[in-house]
């Protein structure tokens, strides 16, 4: 009888153990080689930037667990027959982390403004390949000759120099990702700080102590959000690469 008992009280001991487990956050700790110079999908200059610019910001095509070109905010897209036109579908129902919507205007606005000579994208040669996109970035031609249009709420054309049958593969990158127009022009520079940042990726940034952690939790408003494993990402700057490792070792980095 006491055995029995014993074995219950371990069996309920376990269970609660579990429920407790299958409860908790669950956090995924990152490591950075330094801290990231700016997390403006647009501004940002390095890899490690864009890994993290990745869990929090989204463009029209996202990479897959194979890292493949996926559907991302667009659900689908044509190509016409000479391959210089592509016809983008949003999916519906797409809102911001602040739950406005977000809409094609809101792409084009983007692809603008990574354009804009102004904004001194690093990236923005890349997308020379778009209709007028070189003269654009160069400030010889206006924003509005950039062939990226929005026919209706739910669909973006992108117009092509010439046929780029990569060209999924490319709007997957962080560069060009989707950025909030309305909290933008309201904020300026200052948009990308946690307390006015609003995202449209699986997460949001939630804290930043420079040289310490960046803290991001799970965006309730992304499309997708039901399927989003975890429950925050943290990143460690940590520019000593032994540092790193011994962090890891104690079990402090899961990466």
């Amino acid at each position: 009888m006491i055995r029995s008992f014993v074995r219950s009280a371990v069996l309920v001991a376990a269970l609660l153990a579990f429920a407790a487990a299958a409860h908790a956050q669950s956090v995924l700790r990152r490591g950075l080689p330094f801290e990231p110079a700016s997390l403006d999908p647009h501004k940002y200059n390095t890899r490690y930037e864009a890994t993290v610019i990745l869990d929090l910001f989204e463009g029209l095509v996202a990479f897959d667990t194979d890292g493949d070109p996926a559907p991302g905010l667009a659900a689908k897209w044509t190509t016409a027959s000479d391959g210089r036109t592509w016809t983008f579908t949003l999916r519906p129902g797409l809102k911001w982390s602040d739950g406005k919507a977000l809409t094609a205007d809101d792409v084009v606005y983007s692809f603008r403004r990574l354009m804009d000579s102004k904004t001194a994208a690093t990236y923005a040669p890349l997308l020379y390949v778009l209709k007028n996109g070189r003269a654009v970035n160069k400030g010889t031609m206006p924003l509005t000759a950039l062939g990226v249009a929005a026919p209706n709420a739910d669909t973006v054309t992108l117009a092509l120099e010439t046929p780029a049958p990569y060209l999924p593969e490319l709007l997957a990158n962080a560069f060009v990702a989707v950025v909030p127009r309305h909290v933008i022009e309201a904020r300026g520079d200052a948009w990308i700080k946690p307390e006015h940042i609003v995202t449209d990726g699986a997460f949001v940034l939630a804290e930043r102590s420079p040289q310490d952690r960046i803290v991001l939790r799970r965006n309730a408003k992304y499309y997708d959000a039901a399927d989003v494993a975890l429950d925050g990402v943290v990143y460690y700057p940590t520019a000593d690469l032994d540092s790193a490792v011994a962090r890891f070792r104690a079990g402090e980095l899961d990466i």
